[in-house]
Parts: structure tokens; sequence; C-alpha cells
């Protein structure tokens, strides 16, 4: 081996990147909230407890449809099995133009306190990894059907 003109310092940097890069699966899935699905939420398969792979997200579409990514873009989660959490924030309206830059902290208080008090979009059960009731074995056999209620606490 020799450490000169990268002959040997190639081979071993791609050693080290791909080293800890295991074999996915393809997963995709769909997501609902009382049959209607939910878009712009964040799918994210945490491992259980004695399953070693790393975390897999995404993103739902319009239609409520998204693809897992752990390593690239939509290459799916490494088998094993998964805790899944579904997030959504609701999006704060736009400032109003004409008092962008010229807030004084007085008059942003208002707009402040309304913030605190929306309510999350999807039941908080299912944004807690620890209590959400969602699970899944990767590979799936088909497409994962998330189908969520808001009736869930």
């Amino acid at each position: 081996m020799r450490w000169r003109n990268g002959t040997f310092g190639a081979p071993a940097l791609i050693a080290v990147l791909t080293a800890g890069c295991a074999k996915t699966a393809d997963v995709k899935g769909r997501v609902t909230l009382d049959g209607q699905p939910v878009v712009g939420a964040t799918v994210l398969f945490v491992p259980e407890p004695g399953n070693a792979a790393r975390p897999a997200s995404g993103l739902t579409d319009s239609d409520g449809n998204f693809r897992l990514t752990t390593y690239r873009s939509d290459d799916g989660a490494v088998p094993g099995a998964y805790r899944i959490v579904v997030r959504k924030t609701k999006s704060f309206p736009e400032p109003d133009p004409k008092h962008t830059g010229k807030n004084k902290p007085r008059e942003r208080l208002p707009r402040i306190a309304a913030r605190k008090e929306e309510k999350p979009f999807l039941p908080p059960i299912y944004g807690d990894p620890a209590k959400t009731p969602l699970r899944c074995t990767v590979p799936a056999a088909d497409v994962v059907s998330l189908e969520l209620s808001s009736t869930s606490k």
C-alpha cells in the first residue's frame, strides 16, 4: 500500500464514508386525519429500542403521500421495527407589510399571545415518540397507511 499520490487515500476514504450506510428498503405511505389527507406533515420513523437503525423521515404532499429518506432523498428506511411520529404545525400568517421592521415590543404582544393560544394541527399523541400508537416494521408489505383520528388524546 502506498500513501503517496492518492493511491491509498481514495479507496480508504470511500470505505470510511460508506461504512455506516446500511441497505434501505423503499417505504412510502399516506397520512390521513379523519379520512382526509394531511398536507405538509413530517413523518418520522424512530427506531424501537434494540433496533440500531437510523431514523428516517418524509414530508407529506398535497394528497397526504410520503416517501422516507434515511441517507439520500427517497431511499427508504433501514430494515427493523419503528415507532412512527407524525407532526404538523400551523403556519403563521404573514406579517403586515406596513408594520414590518417598525413594530415596537408593545405592538407585538397581542400577536405573540395569539400564537401561544393556537392548538396543534394533529393530536399530540402522534407527535410524541414515547406515546405514539403508530408502529411499522420495515420492509413494509405494502404502502404504510397512517389513519389518524382527531379524537385521540
